[in-house]
């Protein structure tokens, strides 16, 4: 038995970079990596959740194991579940078949984009890092990722607003990505700190249309308890010191949203064997 832990990654900013090689496709960005995230079983024989990327991952490494995972979040909302999933089921049959753990990684990130369903959660969720910049795309061990650093007090608080698919949303605004994920990483990468990052991340989300007025007049008294905040897909992720954090989220319940709150996860994907007979 393997057990795997992974954490959830909100993209910020991102630019897609397309090439015939699914090692190379990925994204240039930014993000915050969130705990508690994914906890999977991986073991030999047993069940498993009928997910393709799942399958996918089992397949690709010729291994036959049943799986079991916990989470606390749905696909399609924007916390790279899809990713982690992926990423904790190579992973664990990576480990169960005594093969590298980067080649579990490789695979998990060449699915994700094969199936239009992410370009730089996986390299991010694989590395941690609490606040990542992925400065070159690809997957783990071809890609760059960088680490921004943060306040150390900081948590972040979430409200799921729905669904939107990664693949409809890549169709639906990819050349507009590039476009305007090219300009906000070139001012971040200038200065990659977290003010820049806080500014840069919500101005993004708000030109791509994620984060629209009706959405922040709606939260606006509630906006003084963060210290900065952003939309990816369906997910408004707030950033507020700890002794803040109740106070934000007794806000948003106030005007009808369900807040849930996550520590910031320096570390990335864990893996653990069950050595016990």
């Amino acid at each position: 038995m393997v057990f795997v832990e992974v954490p959830l990654h909100v993209t910020s900013i991102w630019s897609p970079r397309y090439t015939d090689d699914p090692l190379t496709t990925g994204s240039i960005g930014c993000g915050v990596l969130l705990r508690p995230g994914v906890k999977m079983y991986v073991g030999r024989g047993g069940g498993r959740p009928g997910v393709k990327h799942i399958e996918l991952a089992l397949e690709g490494l010729g291994v036959d194991a049943g799986i079991v995972y916990k989470s606390s979040v749905d696909l399609g909302v924007g916390y790279g579940l899809s990713a982690a999933l992926t990423l904790g089921a190579a992973l664990g049959a990576a480990a169960l078949a005594g093969r590298p753990m980067l080649e579990g990684a490789r695979l998990a990130h060449a699915i994700e984009v094969r199936l239009g369903t992410g370009l730089g959660d996986v390299a991010a969720e694989y590395y941690g890092g609490g606040i990542e910049m992925r400065v070159r795309p690809g997957a783990p061990g071809v890609g760059l990722v960088d680490r921004i650093p943060y306040p150390r007090d900081l948590v972040a608080v979430a409200v799921d607003l729905g669904r939107y698919p990664t693949d409809r949303m890549l169709a639906e605004l990819r050349d507009r990505l590039v476009a305007v994920g090219d300009r906000y990483m070139e001012e971040l990468m200038r200065e990659p700190t977290y003010e820049r990052f806080a500014t840069l991340s919500r101005e993004f989300s708000r030109e791509v249309g994620f984060l629209g007025g009706d959405l922040e007049g709606r939260i606006g008294a509630c906006a003084r308890y963060a210290d900065t905040y952003y939309a990816k897909k369906r997910v408004l992720l707030f950033l507020a010191y700890r002794d803040e954090a109740e106070a934000l989220a007794e806000c948003l319940r106030g005007v009808g949203l369900a807040p849930r709150g996550f520590a910031l996860s320096e570390a990335g994907a864990k893996i653990f064997t069950d050595r016990r007979r």
